[in-house]
């Protein structure tokens, strides 16, 4: 049987100015949350329109690993150019100011994700909890390869759409804000589980 506990929502939990620590945090809430839960509980759903937990975290693995091709060509010295009239600064900051505001960790406003991130249903491995670990410490080592980039404030095209451009410093909070997002999402998601369960 899966202990039962409150939902953790991160946004109240996590350091807003430590990009590191908000990812370790992140990733620590997500093992002690999620790590030992069943198989039954990981793959519950609400309903048919809800994801599942495995399938939130799935979601988050996929979206880590899109922006793992780009810092590689990044830390390659590889060309890698964004649209010109796109990285424009008025653009970018619109950019940062509205995907920021989007991705939210209060999810008060509903956001449909790109199909490049659907998290494959068919293709969830009954370790996912592990796998975000993986993902969480390969964002935590390309945060500290890239800091030479970050700090020259270079700008990066968004993996789902390359006119979306905006800077490295501000895809990293773009990821944090998101998993948060997401994790509250989860959260949720065991709390429902675990009210079916007493209501039984």
């Amino acid at each position: 049987m899966n202990k039962r506990s409150n939902p953790v929502y991160l946004s109240m939990v996590i350091p807003e100015n430590d990009r590191v620590q908000q990812l370790r945090s992140i990733n620590e809430q997500v093992q002690k949350s999620f790590g030992k839960l069943s198989p039954e509980v990981l793959n519950w759903k609400p309903n048919s329109d809800k994801w599942s937990i495995a399938e939130v975290l799935e979601h988050l693995n996929v979206v880590g690993r899109t922006y793992f091709e780009i810092f590689d060509k990044l830390l390659s010295g590889s060309r890698y150019k964004t649209p010109w009239l796109f990285s424009l600064i008025p653009f970018v900051r619109l950019n940062e100011k509205m995907i920021l505001k989007g991705v939210s960790a209060d999810r008060r406003k509903k956001m449909k994700t790109f199909d490049l991130w659907q998290p494959d249903v068919s293709n969830i491995s009954g370790n996912v909890p592990d796998e975000f670990q993986d993902v969480q410490e390969k964002l935590l080592r390309y945060y500290e390869d890239l800091d030479a980039q970050i700090k020259a404030r270079k700008k990066i095209s968004s993996p789902a759409n390359r006119m979306i451009v905006y800077r490295l410093d501000t895809a990293f909070d773009i990821i944090i804000e998101h998993e948060k997002r997401h994790f509250n999402q989860a959260s949720e998601v065991l709390e429902l589980f675990n009210r079916k369960d007493e209501e039984q």
